[in-house]
């Protein structure tokens, strides 16, 4: 029997350290809030995870590092789920997003954020979604209801991982000789209908601090060129209010 909410997080490929901070971040600022992890090796597995994750469920290992990706829909404890990637932090609540989510079976995130609290538009990262006219979705963080549309969204994504070579192959420029999730999930956006998978709404979206998109002229840590500040959660002089993909994985190493 599913439970009635949760978050659900990919801590495969030794992702479990940022997937513990990610919990503590959510349990900090939604105290109630469940969340479990999905793991391919539970030799990683301490007290402290048991502690703080709801559920930790295994998958096996696989080659390709995102293929539990494809697996969420079906391992999920919840009815609701917001599937949310481990290297991301939560600084303030986001526990009203629920009722605004629950529109749609699946809503995926379709617009990013800068640190300044705008939307990220440059265009660097996404040159195939731009050169194949893909919907500009990311899978960073989602939701997902429970339910049979859910699974057709999940089945077209599995689909499109098992016949990867047919759709590069037929994608213009395609440089990836493995699936990745966010060009996955637009082509699954595509079939499926994105009016059947986002909404027009400021949510779901997480600050995504790759440097080019965060205009950091610098190939250097992000947080050495702009501070950021555990305590107030800011970011600059910016408080943030969505979560931050804060992707450099040395970022905990320095603000730890």
């Amino acid at each position: 029997m599913k439970a009635g909410k949760g978050f659900l997080t990919v801590a495969c490929n030794n992702y479990l350290p940022y997937a513990f901070k990610l919990a503590e971040s959510i349990k900090a600022t939604q105290h109630d809030s469940n969340i479990s992890v999905i793991v391919d090796d539970l030799d990683q597995i301490e007290n402290k995870h048991q502690d703080i994750f709801d559920n930790i469920i295994q998958v096996a290992k696989n080659e390709n590092k995102f293929w539990a990706e494809t697996q969420v829909c079906a391992l999920t404890p919840y009815k609701q789920t917001i599937k949310i990637e481990a290297d991301m932090i939560v600084p303030q609540s986001i526990d009203h997003w629920w009722n605004i989510l629950d529109q749609k079976n699946v809503v995926l995130t379709n617009h990013v954020q800068t640190y300044w609290h705008t939307t990220v538009t440059d265009r660097s990262q996404r040159r195939l979604f731009d050169d194949n006219n893909l919907p500009d979705v990311y899978s960073g963080i989602y939701y997902f209801r429970y339910s049979k549309e859910s699974y057709n969204f999940f089945q077209i994504v599995n689909q499109i991982f098992d016949n990867w070579t047919w759709f590069k192959n037929n994608l213009k420029n395609c440089r990836y000789e493995q699936p990745v999730t966010d060009e996955v999930f637009a082509i699954a956006a595509q079939i499926y209908g994105v009016e059947n998978c986002t909404i027009n709404n400021e949510i779901p979206t997480f600050v995504h601090m790759k440097n080019k998109l965060q205009d950091i002229p610098s190939d250097d840590n992000w947080y050495r060129y702009v501070a950021y500040e555990k305590s107030q959660q800011a970011i600059g002089m910016y408080k943030q209010q969505y979560p931050i993909h804060y992707w450099d994985k040395a970022f905990w190493n320095d603000n730890d």
